[in-house]
């Protein structure tokens, strides 16, 4: 039956045909795409049909379609239903940083609030960590303005820690000076040392030398940049 002709019983026969098993099958290779067809007539239904899906990989981008739907004709109440529905078949966290690629998309400002308006923290890191990945590449001044606007904390850390990614291979200054800004020693010294693999001892020497005092690196930060051995290694 056409997708564009509606019946009394259409739902019960869309689901029939949905949940037979050469469209499952078919779903286990490519069901973001058809999910994101069902959302269109049944948003329940296509997160019913995505979560049928053997493949955790097409599941994840069945739901993630779902939810790219929802937002924009339903909005994020819904959006987090289907988050809670969708969370034992798979990761919370995926799903959250998948809302906050779409937003960011669209208006980084704003998804940047409804992080701030998120529970926990922990989970929190890692929107950040999406968010300023999505903003750098459309705009890396805005990130970089907004992450330095940041309270101190695990978020901001999260955040610098994102933007040394982004800069790490074409801009070694700023990778530096972000990953020396990050509080928690660990964080840092990983982050650091992800430098260390992108650029040659020489040229991480010079740069800060260049910095000067503009950044305040500890003895152990030094030796994690200056440690003998060739990028990569």
């Amino acid at each position: 039956m056409p997708w564009s002709r509606r019946s009394s019983n259409e739902p019960k026969e869309l689901e029939k045909i949905l949940f037979q098993e050469r469209f499952i099958k078919l779903g286990n290779d490519s069901g973001g795409g058809i999910a994101g067809l069902i959302a269109a007539r049944d948003p329940l239904l296509a997160v019913r049909w995505s979560l049928a899906l053997q493949s955790l990989l097409e599941r994840q981008g069945a739901i993630v379609s779902v939810l790219g739907y929802q937002m924009d004709h339903q909005g994020d109440a819904a959006a987090m239903r289907t988050i809670e529905l969708a969370a034992k078949a798979i990761p919370r966290k995926n799903l959250l940083r998948a809302v906050v690629d779409i937003k960011a998309r669209e208006d980084p400002v704003l998804a940047a609030a409804w992080i701030r308006q998120q529970p926990d923290d922990k989970p929190n890191r890692e929107l950040y960590t999406t968010l300023v990945g999505v903003w750098y590449q459309q705009d890396g001044i805005a990130a970089s303005s907004w992450v330095g606007q940041l309270p101190p904390g695990k978020g901001r850390d999260s955040a610098a820690q994102a933007l040394v990614l982004a800069v790490q291979e074409s801009d070694v200054s700023s990778a530096i000076s972000w990953g020396a800004a990050i509080q928690d020693d660990d964080m840092r010294q990983r982050t650091l040392s992800q430098i260390k693999s992108h650029q040659s001892v020489e040229q991480i020497r010079q740069t800060i030398q260049a910095l000067g005092s503009s950044v305040k690196l500890s003895e152990a930060d030094l030796e994690v940049l200056l440690n003998d051995g060739e990028p990569g290694n």
